[in-house]
């Protein structure tokens, strides 16, 4: 049998065995545990940059007629006074070399008393006319003439569809219509042997004196012509 003492030394024995399995388990049944780990996957997708072509809206200005017979006049975009060169010039890159140049010669026995030198150019049916002297000359006047036999725009020049005229005026109707158009009467120069309607310097013409006859020229402004 065990005396006190022995009982002692058993249950402190059997006290360290139990604390022993007690460590020993709980280091069996610790679990580290480890967050899982979460990718996230992002898939850009393929950027196409499309550039959009815009066309510009068609014009609405109204197209600008290089010869307009109108008041004060206007060929191509200068008005009766303009120096002679630079009509010259603009003209012909317009409508090329002219077909008639007479140079500078003494002016008109028709233009009065004081006769001045003076340029006659043609383009067709564009007749041109420059006062002054060669290095300082200006456009005196133009003038806008069919064919007389033809009725039609001369060779080497502009055609009708170059022309503007006032209140839907067309040069090959007859001069009656012109003076309907402008309201203002056609009257009869025997002198000239034509019949005329005139507006604001710009003279309408048709040859002889039937007020039928048909619009041959307009002329901005008029100026008596040596031929």
């Amino acid at each position: 049998m065990l005396g006190a003492r022995g009982k002692r030394s058993r249950w402190w024995l059997e006290v360290l065995l139990v604390a022993a399995a007690v460590s020993c388990g709980s280091e069996a049944d610790v679990t580290t545990s480890t967050s899982p780990t979460t990718t996230t996957s992002t898939t850009i997708a393929d950027q196409t940059t499309t550039s959009l072509v815009t066309t510009e809206p068609a014009s609405t200005e109204p197209l600008v007629m290089p010869i307009q017979l109108v008041a004060g006049g206007n060929l191509a975009g200068y008005p009766v006074g303009t120096d002679a060169e630079t009509v010259i010039g603009a003209v012909t890159a317009l409508f090329g070399a002219p077909t008639t140049d007479l140079g500078w010669n003494v002016g008109c026995p028709l233009d009065g008393e004081d006769v001045v030198n003076e340029r006659f150019m043609a383009w067709g049916s564009l007749r041109v006319y420059f006062y002054g002297e060669p290095d300082s000359g200006y456009m005196r006047a133009f003038v806008f003439h069919l064919d007389r036999d033809t009725e039609l725009a001369a060779v080497g020049g502009p055609g009708i569809e170059y022309v503007e005229t006032p209140s839907g005026v067309l040069l090959g109707q007859s001069i009656s219509d012109t003076g309907d158009a402008l309201g203002v009467s056609p009257s009869y120069s025997e002198m000239f042997d034509s019949t005329v309607v005139e507006l604001e310097g710009v003279v309408f013409r048709a040859y002889g004196p039937d007020p039928d006859g048909t619009l041959i020229a307009g002329e901005v402004p008029s100026v008596p012509i040596c031929e």
